[in-house]
């Protein structure tokens, strides 16, 4: 079994082995359609380097955008050093604070190549846009 089609592809490549496409299950249900823009981007994940998140905090610094970075992990101390005044970071917030977030914001951001991406499918649920690379589960999910 594979969670998108990024990784039965890879699946074929490394093994020379077919899988079954099963995407994960995601709540969109309980995540409420809203029309609120605070302006701010975001964005959600475990802080690991393949993420990119250095990307979305660079690219807000360096415009003057209000960046909100969820999540936490070993790039964390690295990403702070490259924010600027115009990016927080929350560390790991509850649901119901995760489900507001993604009401309030202007746009989700992926920087980085995810095989699937739950946190990008919330946000379109919520109404928001996502904006991601055209590669990995992105091109599955993303409308």
């Amino acid at each position: 079994m594979a969670n998108s089609a990024t990784v039965r592809e890879r699946i074929r490549r490394l093994w020379r082995r077919d899988a079954e496409v099963i995407h994960p299950p995601v709540e969109v249900d309980a995540i409420p359609l809203s029309t609120r823009d605070d302006g701010y981007l975001l964005v959600a994940a475990q802080m690991l380097a393949y993420r990119r998140i250095d990307l979305a905090v660079a690219a807000a610094t360096a415009l003057g955008r209000e960046l909100i970075v969820v999540g936490d992990g070993p790039e964390r101390a690295r990403l702070v050093t490259l924010a600027g005044p115009t990016v927080r970071f929350l560390g790991r917030v509850d649901r119901p604070t995760l489900v507001d977030l993604f009401a309030r914001c202007h746009a989700y951001l992926v920087p980085g190549v995810e095989d699937f991406g739950i946190a990008p499918v919330e946000a379109m649920a919520a109404g928001k846009p996502v904006v991601a690379f055209r590669a990995g589960g992105a091109t599955e999910t993303v409308v």
